[in-house]
């Protein structure tokens, strides 16, 4: 269709015909009517055109406004904002990532890794973004994708939708699922190669190649550095990757989405939704080497064939999210024997898990707690799920949809990434994992400003340390117990009242007693 710009003052009168172009902006600043179309921004005054805004720098336009100095600014659709405020158009971008929307986020080596890619969870559906992947370490933000973008580090050939990453510490190779175009792989000398049907056992969905599916959705590293590759709606949809030996092929009874590896080396992995399969779970040392897991008791006892999510914690247990709550198998080393366990439902409020809930994602945080994604908001509870201690929601939080897509985890600062279908926000959790002793202790904030009200997180503290909080004269204000690695302090004494200015001093105790000096906290009036 055809876009024509009119004006009615008691009559209808078209001032102008834009053909295929479509007008993204229409907006009044004094007596000029601002009109963004195409690749161009067109001033109006009196109904006339009297000035057009473009440059080559200018792709996409989507608004435009004009300053007290009558300079323009421009919000390009690819490149950020523009503006000619010092002679050209230049960019101006803020550090952050390349896009808000994102499929996952997953702590990886030493940074936080957001795939910007997309697959919808319940058919594999693509969505054809070129957004790449964004790292975030050390408070900054690298992007990496497909185009030609000076906010961004290149992919060297053309791939869409990235939905997941991972990590071989053994090699330092890291992984890049594409839903589309296969497998990235990463080496540490940053040598990139994609891994499709033409060098792979992986296979494109149109065997004509007409359109590119090659739908991996997600790649697992074992312990022995094999890469574990899900690579749904084809037959053989499941493969394994030894970067000396090659690729071997395999055949699910079910189209494999995203999974986990238990203690034992099976692959737990989620059947799409819409097929209603469940989960399939594979060993390929074992004699059967897969088996279905559904909703009948003695084969799962799920409370869903409907599973949206599934995560191993910290002692090995599997976590499943289905349609209908949350479900536990607390011995998953046993599936292939004679006599397997079925999944249990933890309880929380005298009824099962989020019964009637949707569970989209189950994260665990250094204190084996767990955060649990809904289409109502996240969640944070105990370890075993009998207890809340976090519920985030858009009315009480600054999470900007409560549709949560994933949630990821950095071990290390205990900071959370909530990706929701309309962007992603962090927050500051209060746990990371431990070791066997302190190691780079962290506070934050250190120091605390006047006003704030939260938690004063610690971290790098050995496990389940035992920490107090004294004066600098060493008058005990507070004890407690980190959780993992992190201990979370209030920020009051034991009558509720905030510390007065000054320096106060952190120490933590070992299971024998032992106690060490291991940081200071500033507060300031």
């Amino acid at each position: 269709g055809r876009t024509t710009l009119l004006k009615y003052n008691g009559k209808w009168e078209e001032l102008n015909d834009y053909g295929s172009f479509r007008i993204k902006q229409l907006k009044t600043q004094g007596n000029q009517l601002n009109i963004v179309t195409g690749n161009v921004v067109e001033i109006w005054e009196n109904d006339v055109l009297v000035r057009t805004v473009s440059d080559p720098e200018i792709v996409n336009p989507q608004s435009h406004t004009l300053d007290r100095n009558g300079k323009d600014w421009v919000g390009s659709f690819q490149l950020g904002l523009m503006s000619n405020i010092q002679g050209g158009f230049e960019r101006f971008s803020p550090d952050g990532p390349f896009s808000n929307l994102a499929q996952e986020a997953r702590y990886i080596k030493d940074r936080m890794v957001i795939s910007g890619g997309f697959y919808n969870p319940d058919n594999a559906r693509q969505g054809s973004r070129l957004t790449g992947f964004f790292e975030f370490k050390g408070g900054e933000w690298i992007n990496y994708n497909s185009l030609d973008n000076a906010n961004s580090e290149k992919i060297p050939f053309t791939v869409k939708d990235i939905v997941a990453s991972a990590y071989d510490r053994t090699t330092g190779n890291k992984y890049y699922s594409s839903n589309g175009y296969g497998l990235i792989c990463r080496d540490i000398n940053d040598v990139w190669t994609l891994f499709d049907e033409t060098n792979s056992t992986l296979r494109n969905q149109d065997p004509t190649n007409n359109f590119r599916a090659v739908r991996v959705l997600d790649a697992e590293v074992d312990d022995e550095g094999n890469v574990w590759v899900s690579n749904a709606l084809v037959p053989t949809n499941f493969h394994r990757y030894n970067p000396e030996t090659g690729w071997t092929a395999f055949t699910l009874n079910g189209d494999p989405a995203n999974f986990v590896i238990d203690d034992v080396g099976s692959k737990w992995i989620r059947g799409l939704p819409n097929r209603s399969q469940g989960i399939i779970v594979f060993n390929e040392d074992e004699p059967a080497q897969q088996k279905k897991l559904g909703t009948n008791p003695g084969n799962g006892d799920l409370p869903s064939n409907r599973v949206n999510a599934i995560e191993k914690d910290l002692l090995g247990d599997i976590w499943v999210g289905t349609d209908d709550g949350v479900a536990v198998f607390f011995s998953p080393e046993n599936i292939f024997s004679n006599n397997p366990s079925d999944a249990v439902t933890p309880i929380f409020q005298q009824r099962p898990l989020l019964r009637f809930e949707k569970v989209t994602s189950i994260t665990v945080d250094g204190g084996n707690r767990k955060w649990i994604g809904t289409e109502n908001g996240v969640w944070l509870f105990n370890p075993d799920g009998s207890e809340v201690i976090e519920n985030f929601r858009e009315n009480n939080s600054p999470l900007p949809s409560d549709k949560i897509i994933n949630v990821g985890v950095d071990p290390n600062s205990g900071e959370v990434f909530f990706v929701t279908e309309k962007g992603v926000v962090s927050y500051r959790g209060t746990a990371t994992e431990g070791g066997e002793t302190n190691s780079g202790v962290e506070v934050f904030p250190n120091p605390v400003p006047p006003d704030y009200q939260g938690y004063i997180t610690i971290s790098g503290l050995s496990s389940d340390a035992n920490v107090k909080i004294t004066d600098i004269n060493g008058r005990l204000f507070y004890e407690m117990t980190a959780e993992g690695g992190t201990a979370a302090w209030n920020g009051r004494d034991y009558n509720g009242d905030r510390p007065k200015s000054g320096v106060y001093l952190v120490f933590s105790s070992d299971d024998e007693g032992n106690e060490t000096y291991v940081a200071k906290i500033a507060y300031l009036e």
